[in-house]
């Protein structure tokens, strides 16, 4: 009786263990990539807060559409009013004044691109294609959360991204931490969402941040309201002027 005892809890143990290491990145790629194909067009007003170490605080509003993976629209509100369309390959530009400018964003370097470019309203859709692109791992899983290592590939290594780990939550397809480990330190996100009829939307970020080599870190919380999703959003919003300014 003691041998079956020990015999069942043996085939338990390698069943479990098993189970365990079924999942793998591709897996878990698969599900994020389930619920990003679920959202057509997102819309949503955003609020941005960071406080710094000193005690100062940073407001910024805005209001946010997007549609499919290439068209964007980010209206400022405050602290100064800025509209920035991005449509395909082009990106336009309106200030305060009411000016519009057009840029071909070919002609632009990686890095100005990431400092102009809006946050994703999904941000899972361009962390999927980071997790195929470089050396990922599945370092750590406790029930459906499973934590991955990934290594930027050559073409995507550079000082402020040496590394990342990311929390996943298998069974809804979210990644819930990111840890960005860099030469100032380690970034540390932790996302919130909420669903929407069968949709799970992100609508509170937490991000902790460190400032370069002062040893102080910034908190930056962006708060999402009004959050709407697949109401058919018309092309027209994102149309690029072809009277404006051209660089």
């Amino acid at each position: 009786m003691k041998k079956t005892i020990k015999t069942i809890c043996i085939f338990a143990i390698l069943s479990f263990s098993t189970f365990a290491s079924a999942v793998t990145i591709d897996d878990i790629s698969q599900k994020l990539e389930q619920n990003i194909a679920k959202i057509k067009d997102m819309q949503a007003d955003i609020e941005i807060k960071t406080n710094m170490d000193a005690g100062k605080q940073v407001v910024k509003k805005m209001q946010i559409l997007s549609k499919g993976t290439d068209k964007i629209k980010v209206t400022t509100i405050a602290p100064q009013k800025q509209a920035i369309i991005f449509n395909d390959k082009k990106m336009q530009i309106e200030d305060s004044n009411g000016k519009k400018t057009i840029i071909n964003k070919d002609s632009l370097s990686q890095g100005q691109l990431q400092a102009m470019s809006p946050k994703d309203m999904n941000p899972q859709r361009s962390i999927t294609n980071f997790l195929k692109d470089g050396k990922s791992k599945i370092i750590n899983s406790n029930g459906n959360i499973y934590t991955l290592e990934i290594i930027p590939n050559e073409k995507d290594k550079n000082p402020l991204m040496e590394k990342a780990e990311l929390q996943v939550d298998y069974a809804k397809g979210l990644i819930i931490n990111q840890k960005l480990y860099s030469n100032m330190g380690i970034s540390i996100t932790d996302i919130s969402y909420k669903k929407i009829g069968n949709t799970w939307v992100m609508n509170k970020m937490e991000v902790t941040t460190p400032m370069g080599l002062t040893g102080k870190s910034a908190m930056i919380t962006v708060n999402y309201d009004n959050i709407k999703v697949n109401q058919g959003i018309s092309d027209k919003i994102f149309t690029i002027e072809n009277n404006s300014i051209q660089k």
